[in-house]
């Protein structure tokens, strides 16, 4: 399927796109994914690093329930992570012709249906 048809299919409901969750992760480390899709990830990934040790010091220095709800919060956010990474795939797929290409070549994307298959996939 060709990238226009990708995009009206998708954008009239016509098909439905799963993305793979471990490719689209590790995919943010392509060339092919937009600066800004790789600037969100990488600030949601630090945030993540820093909220372990961020917990631990406000449990210390402050109030220990509020370090016990920074902590909490971080244990949320790879998977948080995990999934704005596949909305960034699709985003960008839809965006950009040769990131499309590149997605579908890397296994990224699998389109579910066509205009008469109403069966869908789901992509771990």
């Amino acid at each position: 399927m060709m990238h226009g048809e990708f995009v009206k299919a998708y954008k009239s409901g016509q098909i439905t796109v799963a993305v793979n969750r471990r490719l689209a992760l590790r995919s943010m480390k392509s060339p092919y994914v937009a600066k800004r899709y790789k600037v969100a990830h990488l600030f949601w990934t630090w945030i993540w690093f820093l909220s372990i040790p961020a917990g631990i010091v406000i449990m210390i220095l402050v109030k220990w329930w509020i370090g016990l709800i920074v902590l909490v919060a971080g244990f949320f956010l790879p998977r948080a992570i995990q999934e704005s990474s596949t909305g960034f795939v699709l985003e960008q797929a839809l965006e950009d012709e040769e990131f499309y290409q590149f997605a579908i070549d890397a296994g990224l994307l699998e389109v579910c249906g066509d205009v008469g298959d109403k069966h869908s996939k789901e992509m771990v």
